[in-house]
């Protein structure tokens, strides 16, 4: 167990991989252990000194991977930092590790759990609100897995979701990762741009589809309530959204 190996390894400079390298810290070594059992681990662990992969001990890295022991060992190193942005990092990994997002190998060990993934991504926004960087959009967009919400509910969260990513300009990406270079600066700005476009068209057949099924319970087979375009339009005026939704709401029969 996590709380048993870090007695185990304080004290000591010894590295994943039976590498020694300098005096590390407890934490360090809590978080490198997590990440062999969630196949997050740095690349180096398991590359020869020529750089290409020694399949064998690649192998036997995914032998060990498990669901569990990862989120222990990912626990542990929460209760050992203090850091916002590390703590939020972790809370992520966490909850790709329960999302199938980590490594489905890791996953077959325990299982996918929706609702433990979002309590994680949940955390994350907890520890930096304000951050615009690639472990918050990873976040809000997993919190769209929450199987605790309606249709009705998770088009509201879709929407304060799309309304986020409206949100975003090059100011915000620059004064959220100050050491970022202009290169992954304007990588992470096309990334926001073609999620804010990937969750338009969803959202506008999302209320195509909730307002089939209003229609539906309220005796109206075949017809399309538009009262969720019409949300999409009054909420989001001037943008490509509420076009979209426009155009569709046009093409809705009478």
């Amino acid at each position: 167990k996590a709380s048993d190996s870090l007695n185990l390894i304080k004290n000591t400079d010894l590295r994943p991989g039976g590498e020694t390298e300098g005096e590390v810290t407890d934490s360090k070594l809590l978080l490198e252990k997590a990440m062999e059992y969630s196949l997050t681990m740095s690349p180096r662990l398991y590359m020869k000194s020529d750089e290409t992969i020694d399949q064998n001990l690649y192998e036997s890295y995914v032998k060990n991977a498990d669901q569990g022991l990862a989120e222990e060992y990912f626990l542990a190193y929460l209760k050992e930092v203090e850091d916002p942005s590390k703590r939020a990092r972790v809370y992520n990994k966490l909850g790709k590790l329960f999302i199938g997002g980590v490594r489905q190998e890791v996953t077959a060990t325990g299982g996918l759990d929706l609702k433990k993934a979002v309590g994680y991504f949940t955390k994350v926004l907890e520890e930096t609100p304000d951050a615009v960087n690639a472990v918050t959009l990873n976040a809000r967009g997993g919190m769209l897995s929450d199987p605790g919400l309606s249709k009705e509910e998770m088009f509201q969260r879709r929407m304060d979701y799309y309304q986020w990513l409206c949100s975003i300009d090059e100011q915000k990406i620059t004064e959220s990762n100050p050491s970022a270079s202009k290169t992954s600066l304007d990588s992470f700005e096309k990334l926001i741009a073609s999620q804010r476009e990937t969750v338009a068209s969803n959202l506008v057949q999302n209320a195509v589809d909730i307002g089939r099924i209003t229609a539906q319970r309220n005796d109206r087979y075949g017809e399309i309530e538009p009262d969720y375009l019409l949300e999409l339009i009054e909420r989001f005026p001037g943008t490509d959204i509420a076009q979209k939704a426009k155009e569709k709401n046009d093409n809705l029969p009478n």
